[in-house]
């Protein structure tokens, strides 16, 4: 009924029935105006397809009611059902949507995706399973996060960048999303000291940040890398409306270190050695474990992490790369050492014949004359006794 003209219209009403978490229906005495949902009220529009005006939507608003997920030229974005993938580091998690969910199935599932299949329920009690994603009905004073009405805001439980998370669809529905970031990830700073667990020695003290691969922190080829959760509790913050993270004032870790580099002998005396130290090369000590493609933000930081890869790669290359020119001009000289023993050893071997020859022919010549010696010795008296007549 048109209650400005009277006219009666006949025709077919669907309504919906649900709980809008404390939202307040107002009205006014003798007003024919349909009481309005205040607190629910977002930014997204339901659309009616019977030329109907737009309304505000609320939490129990279904997707296929939401103007956002129908293109210009009537095509609904979610037939077939879409998938949308949450990404956290090398762990991701699939969400489906369909046109007849609520937006509160989509907070359930995209809560429960967090939670369990992003292992960040490890991190909080159960009851604060369902504060991963919420909708903004209305804007909060308290809350830097729920400012814009009608927004779904994805928290994260873990601190630093190991707690980004990112999501990936079809451009249509990541535009009908409008997905924008809110806060970006930060590292934790740390004051580093480093002691020597025996004496309490100081040996180097720094600041640096947590998740961070810091090399020659202890010695050499020795990396460092401090856990950005290494201490560090969160709790839900309802005040705030986020997590709230809090960490331990002095964190004693105990490292015990084992020298497995190899030493090379150089040379013939003491002290020519070369030590031989192979730098960690697995993705995670590269800092390429968690490389993301997902936006063009992640590829310009993926293209940053693999030159600095790179540079590591080569750094050590050119060590190795002096470390085999050094071995081959040792092993170049051991090889001409080697020539020259052999041809002295030639020589004092010819040498030692000669003599020993020297010797056995002056012996020889000595006994050939000591026996024509002799025999000249006894032909004397066979000669007297021949003068003699007898």
């Amino acid at each position: 009924m048109n209650y400005d003209n009277g006219d009666v219209h006949e025709g077919v009403m669907e309504f919906t029935f649900a709980d809008f978490h404390g939202g307040t229906a107002q009205g006014q005495i003798n007003n024919r105006m349909t009481p309005q949902v205040v607190d629910d009220t977002v930014l997204f529009q339901s659309v009616q397809h019977q030329g109907i005006e737009t309304a505000p939507a609320h939490h129990y608003t279904k997707l296929k009611d939401i103007a956002q997920f129908w293109t210009p030229d009537g095509r609904f974005l979610l037939d077939p059902p879409q998938e949308i993938i949450l990404h956290n580091g090398s762990q991701k998690a699939a969400v489906m949507l369909y046109g007849e969910d609520e937006i509160v199935d989509v907070l359930d599932r995209i809560n429960q995706a967090i939670y369990l299949n992003l292992d960040q329920g490890a991190l909080l009690d159960e009851d604060e399973k369902f504060k991963f994603v919420s909708f903004v009905d209305s804007s909060s004073i308290n809350s830097s996060l729920e400012k814009m009405d009608g927004s779904l805001v994805i928290r994260t439980a873990i601190a630093g960048s190991k707690g980004e998370i990112s999501l990936s669809a079809s451009e249509p529905l990541l535009n009908a999303l409008g997905i924008s970031v809110l806060r970006y990830a930060s590292e934790n700073e740390l004051e580093v000291e480093i002691r020597d667990s025996v004496n309490g020695k100081l040996l180097n003290s720094f600041i640096a940040e947590s998740d961070t691969n810091i090399k020659g922190a202890i010695q050499g080829n020795i990396g460092l890398r401090v856990d950005s959760s290494l201490g560090v509790s969160v709790d839900y913050n309802e005040g705030q409306e986020d997590f709230d993270w809090q960490g331990e004032e002095n964190i004693q870790v105990t490292v015990q270190l084992v020298d497995n580099a190899t030493v090379l002998q150089m040379g013939a005396n003491e002290g020519q050695t070369e030590w031989l130290e192979l730098m960690d090369a697995s993705s995670l000590a590269l800092g390429v474990d968690t490389v993301s493609l997902i936006t063009r933000s992640h590829a310009t930081k993926a293209l940053s992490q693999l030159d600095t890869a790179i540079n590591k790669i080569s750094s050590q290359r050119s060590v190795l790369g002096a470390l085999q020119n050094r071995l081959e001009h040792t092993m170049n000289n051991l090889s001409l050492a080697n020539e020259n023993l052999t041809v002295s050893e030639s020589r004092i071997r010819d040498t030692d014949i000669g003599k020993t020859m020297s010797a056995y022919v002056k012996q020889d010549i000595i006994n050939q004359a000591s026996t024509a010696m002799l025999a000249q010795a006894n032909q004397k008296p066979q000669m007297v006794l021949k003068l003699l007549g007898k």
